[in-house]
């Protein structure tokens, strides 16, 4: 007899719980940018739905807060949070009080206790398989993720990579696992005046190489600067590569190995930005450097596609899977093949004008709409709504 019956009861207008604690924030980052995308083209095309986004603090002013005839916001709280029982009890508790039909979990955690069919998106396993693996409650709380996965009636992630991993940990989670992989839309115009107030008063030029820092080893920014200080003279005297997001001792340690590198003159650190200036600056580069050592997807890859911005990513983990032919795939534990990628792009405009072509081409299959209805199909699915989507692939 199978675990889970393959038919609920008839749900016409159901209601769908949202764990929002990655929404209910000022700035939107990472998970937050991709959830809400995602369910503000879900809350469209099922207007009849109706969503309950459960977060725990207190709303901040956002111009990113979604809003929606058939959205909800509910705040529920638990005293003192230990032992992480907002996740494990009050969430599980309200949505079994609010009579939700299905509770989704986007951001890994999901409580063990589901009175309710769930579904968990696993993004990434990279505190349980990184070399630059983390110690203490990272690790622990995945470990209680994929505990928690092998109850719930179905596991989403946003690249066939993550769902291997998953796969292999979890194997009774068999066909319950499924692939939907994040999106991108081109963006309409971006205004010249937003990119020229950031650069011009930090002296960046018109021709730069973007680079999102971050004090995460696998994010590899200091590899990036050792690789630009490999460039040609020339190269570095057009070109410029601009950090953003570096602060505090991060920064600082960031100014040192500059200076000890010799390459003040052609590299510019800016403080985190606000998206739109983020969008308007990866608009106007000449290049992203994203080479990554661990992924559970690579957002910044289709951003910088449809935004008409060639790649250099890695050719590990998730990325290749995401980038396909349309960026520069390199080893990204080998300074001297990010540095080659990098002199290849900036100097051969041909080259670069493919990439950006072959990025659009392939970010056309990679539309959030397109995400949605996938994530519909399996809502569908598990409430047995009659609609049913193979998402092996």
């Amino acid at each position: 007899m199978s675990q889970f019956p393959t038919q609920l009861r008839r749900v016409d207008t159901p209601v769908i719980g949202l764990d929002a604690r990655t929404l209910s924030r000022a700035s939107l980052r990472g998970i937050g940018v991709s959830t809400a995308r995602l369910y503000k083209r879900l809350s469209e095309q099922r207007p009849n739905w109706r969503f309950v986004f459960y977060h725990q603090t207190a709303l901040p002013l956002s111009d990113e807060r979604l809003e929606g005839a058939n959205i909800t916001w509910k705040r529920i709280d638990v005293p003192g949070d230990r032992l992480d029982a907002w996740t494990q009890l009050r969430l599980p508790w309200q949505v079994l009080r609010d009579k939700v039909d299905l509770l989704h979990c986007p951001a890994n955690w999901c409580p063990l206790w589901q009175p309710v069919p769930t579904i968990q998106t696993i993004h990434d396993l990279i505190p349980l398989t990184s070399q630059e693996r983390p110690d203490g409650e990272p690790v622990v709380r995945f470990r209680l993720a994929l505990q928690a996965a092998r109850k719930a009636r179905r596991v989403v992630c946003p690249s066939s990579y993550v769902a291997e991993q998953v796969a292999g940990r979890v194997p009774e989670l068999g066909d319950r696992v499924s692939v939907i992989g994040w999106g991108g839309d081109r963006v309409a115009g971006i205004d010249p005046d937003l990119s020229q107030a950031d650069l011009a008063p930090a002296g960046i030029g018109q021709r730069f190489a973007l680079h999102m820092a971050a004090a995460d080893p696998r994010k590899n920014t200091r590899r990036v600067l050792e690789a630009w200080s490999l460039l040609p003279p020339a190269v570095r005297s057009e070109f410029t590569l601009v950090l953003v997001g570096a602060t505090g001792e991060f920064r600082r340690s960031l100014v040192r190995l500059i200076d000890r590198l010799g390459i003040l003159k052609s590299v510019r650190l800016l403080e985190p930005v606000e998206r739109l200036r983020l969008e308007s600056l990866m608009r106007s580069a000449e290049v992203l450097v994203y080479p990554s050592v661990s992924e559970g997807f690579g957002l910044p890859i289709v951003e910088a596609f449809t935004r008409e911005t060639a790649v250099l990513t890695s050719k590990v983990t998730s990325m290749p899977e995401v980038a396909g032919e349309a960026a520069e795939l390199v080893d990204p534990r080998n300074t001297m093949a990010i540095r080659n990628g990098l002199e290849r792009i900036l100097t051969q405009p041909q080259y670069q004008r493919y990439l950006v072509n072959a990025g659009l081409e392939r970010v056309a299959g990679m539309r959030w709409d397109g995400a949605a209805e996938r994530m519909a199909c399996v809502i569908e699915d598990v409430l047995g709504l009659g609609r049913s989507l193979s998402l092996a692939a």
